[in-house]
């Protein structure tokens, strides 16, 4: 061989190894990292749905879905460790006070929360001078009990105590074992509640819009890697559809990840669907007392606009393609 023919030879084995180590590295998905409070809720459910249909590998992506406390999500999202984080009423909180975070896409603009009590009372109105479980103030379940009292009539500073307890399972138990007269739970929740004799006084989603879960990620994610944006985008609009328009597609894996009984699911499907997002946007209203909470507690807050909560233009490109 001579030493023109070695040269091209090791030219064309370049190229040819080049050219396939491009190949593996196109079909190679990139990895993401999900922050999810509370799997097992039906308002997180388009995310594990994008992921169990393939909806996110093909856009190129591989989503790892953890479980961390919205809050700590946040401040994950600022530092890097986590790039999207599903806790849309949180992400609303910190970046009404300067948090550089912004939500991209609200899942559901009201919860399917229910105020539940125990069995001897018969009426909101009864609930005066009683205790009443939230998971934190300030959070989704509180603002939907604080506008529930006022709609009955009640004072929710002086008619009622309100404290507390943490995420719903342990409000649910604490109501059942009898430490509190009432809290908000989410609907399925709720059914587990009735089975041990509660009482369901009032459902509460309706009462007050609010973005509750979808994606929230930090200015520089959204600037940065668009590309990147705008797919899981796709995959997680593609996800609401699906849950808005193929019911019985939905119902085997909606079933099996939430743990809900099948009998219970048409009921548990209907009342999420009255709060859906369908096209996954959100306005200024789904995001207010969010923003007046978090700022009401801050001497200082930073100069924010109610529209600097959440940017809808990566979803409105996912949307083109």
């Amino acid at each position: 061989m001579t030493l023109a023919k070695g040269v091209l030879s090791a030219l064309s084995l370049f190229l040819i190894l080049g050219i396939l180590a491009l190949r593996v590295s196109a079909q190679t998905p990139r990895k993401i990292v999900i922050a999810v409070s509370n799997p097992d809720n039906v308002t997180f459910f388009p995310i594990y749905f994008a992921r169990e249909a393939g909806y996110f590998r093909e856009e190129g992506l591989e989503p790892q879905l953890i479980v961390m406390n919205s809050d700590l999500a946040v401040k994950a999202l600022v530092t890097g460790d986590v790039d999207y984080a599903a806790s849309t009423a949180t992400v609303a909180k910190a970046a009404a006070v300067g948090f550089p975070v912004k939500i991209i896409v609200s899942f559901f603009n009201g919860t399917d929360f229910s105020l539940v009590a125990k069995s001897e009372i018969k009426s909101p109105k009864d609930l005066k001078g009683k205790i009443i479980a939230v998971s934190r103030f300030g959070s989704a379940a509180d603002f939907d009990l604080r506008e529930a009292l006022k709609y009955v009539g009640l004072d929710p500073a002086k008619d009622v105590k309100i404290i507390p307890v943490g995420a719903g399972p342990n409000r649910l138990v604490s109501l059942i074992g009898g430490k509190v007269d009432a809290t908000i739970l989410n609907v399925a929740e709720s059914l587990r509640a009735q089975e041990q004799g509660m009482r369901v006084l009032l459902s509460t989603g309706k009462l007050n819009r609010q973005t509750l879960t979808g994606l929230g990620t930090s200015i520089s994610k959204i600037t940065r890697n668009r590309g990147e944006v705008t797919g899981v985008l796709r995959a997680v609009v593609r996800a609401l559809g699906d849950f808005k328009d193929r019911k019985e597609h939905i119902k085997p894996i909606l079933v099996k990840h939430t743990k809900i009984r099948p009998e219970h699911f048409d009921f548990i499907y209907q009342r999420n669907l009255e709060v859906l997002s369908g096209d996954g946007s959100l306005t200024e209203a789904d995001v207010n007392s969010a923003y007046l909470s978090a700022r009401k507690d801050v001497a200082a807050p930073a100069s924010v606009a109610l529209s600097d909560l959440f940017d809808l233009t990566p979803l409105q490109e996912a949307r083109v393609k």
